[in-house]
């Protein structure tokens, strides 16, 4: 496991991130989340998405490298009562190995190398829930290095041969309360078998 890396995010999530709000590509979209099925939120974080992804009836599983974030998300779905299987991950391209989702949900990640397991491990009509933030954006926040910036109209060629159901591109936006500023979002459907 990158120790740096978790440190970095322990430490981060030790001194009070918030909870927020689930991500736009959730809020928006609420009308295509299964309300049944198993899902798995990449880089989950404290689990805002994951909680909303349970309270509409998915079985859940939540991978983040903080285990101080794991922790406080495994204390909030146990005192919900909600069935999330939270663990402590350095996500990796073979943590998809054997695993079949319904849905996979990606919010403010970007591991390129991370998409060919994910389309693989994607059942046949299951949806795949991309969201981050992007090169061109025109606001300060997210990320400045650019690997781990999405290049311009990049997301949907990452799900060539997906059906895609809604995609949405507010780099420009400087609207600091529109929840997908400087990001772009997109939702794919794997194509029946």
């Amino acid at each position: 496991m990158d120790q740096d890396r978790k440190s970095k995010w322990n430490r981060i999530y030790s001194e009070g991130s918030q909870q927020g709000r689930p991500a736009a590509v959730l809020i928006d979209n609420v009308d295509l989340i299964p309300d049944q099925g198993h899902a798995c939120d990449i880089a989950c974080g404290r689990g805002v998405n994951t909680l909303a992804l349970a309270r509409a009836g998915m079985k859940v599983d939540a991978w983040d490298i903080s285990n101080v974030a794991i922790t406080a998300l495994q204390q909030e779905a146990a005192e919900a009562g909600l069935e999330i299987n939270a663990s402590t991950v350095d996500i990796t391209p073979s943590c998809f190995a054997g695993k079949s989702y319904d849905l996979i949900l990606n919010c403010h990640y970007l591991d390129r190398q991370l998409i060919p397991a994910m389309v693989g491990a994607c059942k046949p009509g299951g949806l795949i829930l991309f969201q981050t933030f992007t090169e061109d954006k025109a606001d300060t926040i997210g990320p400045r290095n650019r690997e781990f910036l999405l290049a311009r109209d990049e997301l949907p060629g990452m799900f060539s041969g997906f059906d895609i159901l809604t995609y949405r591109d507010e780099s420009r936006n400087e609207n600091a309360e529109n929840p997908l500023t400087g990001r772009a979002y997109i939702i794919a459907r794997k194509p029946q078998e």
